[in-house]
């Protein structure tokens, strides 16, 4: 089996219908594109992306698709597929996420390598992913960060290590000036779902071992429904320490502008990340960043120049706190700095540039 002679279409396949990071990511790239060069696959799995392809007047297609090989509905997903790239004139596929992978493979073999699959990968494989993932039979690897192009490699012996690129994330967001509103004043915020592993409920502990040293308020924009243990653990303790009128957890929201630029600064706790958007998110506002110290979110921040980082513990976490919110002229210090970074190395750009180089479809 083999594509057509004259294939110069990009077959682009996304695992899922919902709107987050991947499909934030996936939705610049597609706006830089010519219709024309291209068929988008969205898998027909919850809801939110379609909403936003149909807001910017994209085409695409809805499948079943299944990727776990050990289900019938995949060999019928690799059927679907087949008929697409033979009656498309397709001659490469890049695959949005790296659970596509094992799916893409199969797809590659039965073109007989004949056609050009690349993968993103946007988590951190634990130590055998990639093996059962295939990810070393595609014609490249697309990682968000060095960190996780380092776990990739991490104690395996890989001479083609070439085809792992680094394409950072862009920061996708529309550049507006700081605004004062007066929906929320003095505040921290931390953006996504709320969870132990993203360690907001260290910093509302923080918060409450500081007392009246810190007066700010904390905002978790991003919050899971109540019946979450997680979420009812943390309102009994605002409950038990009266904290209601100092710490808000709110749903997740489209347009965070407002929210970013009147924070005195973003907090980014998480134990555990694979590129760290909220982190370039905020700094396209001049918001500075709290961050801490673990790969990749270090890779963003020089501490003290722009942006700080936080060695984890409840003491110096309130030291941040404390000497951010007192001095307003290095908060804009340390946001201008970001600022100027996020905006020359995370533009959409330079994210769809390197892409396309790495794909080298017809365009």
């Amino acid at each position: 089996m083999k594509p057509p002679d004259r294939a110069e279409k990009l077959l682009i396949v996304n695992s899922s219908n919902k709107f987050w990071g991947a499909e934030v990511s996936l939705l610049i790239f597609l706006k830089s594109l010519d219709s024309i060069n291209y068929e988008l696959v969205v898998r027909k799995d919850g809801e939110g992306f379609s909403s936003e392809l149909q807001k910017n007047d994209l085409s695409y297609s809805m499948f079943q698709l299944e990727l776990s090989p050990f289900k019938k509905q995949f060999y019928k997903s690799i059927f679907k597929l087949v008929k697409l790239v033979t009656g498309g004139e397709i001659s490469s596929i890049y695959a949005n996420n790296e659970d596509l992978s094992t799916l893409i493979a199969v797809l590659k073999i039965l073109f007989f390598f004949r056609l050009k699959t690349y993968l993103h990968i946007r988590t951190t494989p634990n130590m055998h992913d990639y093996y059962k993932k295939l990810m070393f039979l595609h014609d490249g690897v697309i990682c968000n960060s060095h960190f996780t192009k380092r776990s990739l490699l991490k104690r395996v012996l890989f001479r083609f290590s070439k085809k792992i690129h680094v394409v950072s994330n862009s920061h996708g967001q529309k550049i507006v000036e700081r605004e004062v509103t007066s929906e929320f004043e003095n505040y921290f915020v931390s953006v996504g779902r709320v969870s132990e592993a993203k360690g907001q409920f260290e910093v509302v502990k923080a918060l409450k071992q500081a007392g009246k040293k810190i007066d700010s308020k904390y905002l978790m924009l991003g919050g899971a429904p109540d019946s979450d243990p997680h979420i009812q653990e943390i309102n009994s303790y605002l409950k038990r320490n009266d904290m209601q009128d100092r710490v808000f957890i709110y749903p997740f929201k489209k347009d965070l502008s407002s929210i970013y630029t009147n924070a005195i600064a973003t907090i980014v706790s998480s134990t555990k990340e694979t590129f760290g958007r909220v982190v370039i998110e905020s700094g396209v506002y001049g918001t500075p960043v709290i961050v801490r110290n673990i790969e990749p979110l270090v890779d963003f921040i020089k501490d003290g120049e722009n942006g700080l980082i936080w060695d984890g513990s409840q003491e110096h976490l309130i030291d941040l706190l404390t000497e951010i919110s007192s001095d307003m002229a290095y908060r804009n210090f340390l946001g201008s700095n970001f600022k100027k970074l996020v905006l020359e190395v995370y533009s959409d750009d330079k994210y769809c540039g390197e892409l396309k180089k790495i794909i080298q479809a017809s365009y």
